[in-house]
Formats: structure tokens, sequence, C-alpha cells
């Protein structure tokens, strides 16, 4: 076993909450999906997702990961991901916090 004598940023519990936030973000993307075909409501889902769900929980993501980082490699992949959510890559969210614990642990 390697032991280097530092702790890892992220513990059980920071890597539960943040794939339980980062999955709410995915989950959203998807239900938005399935809604976005009916008349009005589906693009208010859409709007409320892009421009108000998605924002507030990438800013979360990236303080989260600011605060326990920095602003370095992990945090600028976290950083991609939630770009890929703005832009509507499915899954993204999650994925990238996945390789950002990752790299940072």
């Amino acid at each position: 076993m390697e032991d280097s004598g530092q702790e890892k940023p992220f513990g059980t519990v920071d890597k539960v909450l943040l794939f339980m936030i980062a999955a709410v973000s995915d989950i959203a993307d998807f239900i938005t999906a399935l809604v976005f075909a009916v008349p009005i409501i589906g693009q208010i889902v859409y709007f409320g997702n892009t421009f108000v769900l998605s924002p507030v929980i990438w800013a979360t993501i990236q303080f989260w990961f600011i605060m326990k980082v920095g602003f370095g490699g992990p945090g600028l992949v976290n950083i991609a991901g939630g770009i890929g959510n703005l832009i509507g890559i499915p899954g993204s969210s999650t994925a990238s916090v996945a390789i950002a614990i990752y790299l940072a642990n």
C-alpha cells in the first residue's frame, strides 16, 4: 500500500455528496429531454434547467473543488464537464466529477 503521509482532499462523504449533486443535474437533463416535446411545458422546463438548475449546480460543484484543491488540474476538468453540461452533453457532470476526484486523490 502506498502511504505518502498526505491526507486526501475528498473523503467518502464528499464523494457521495458530489455524486448526488452531479446526478441531480444529469437526471434533470434526462427529464428535460423527455419533456421537451410537450408544447409549452417542455420549453419552460428546458429553459429552467438550462439557465437556472445547471448553472447553480455547476457553481456549487466548482466552489467545492476550489475550496478542497484550489485552482488546479482537477478543478479545470470539472470546469470542462460543467461547460459540457451547459451545452447539453448528457452525463457530463457525473463523469467530470468522477475524473476530477480521481485526479485530486
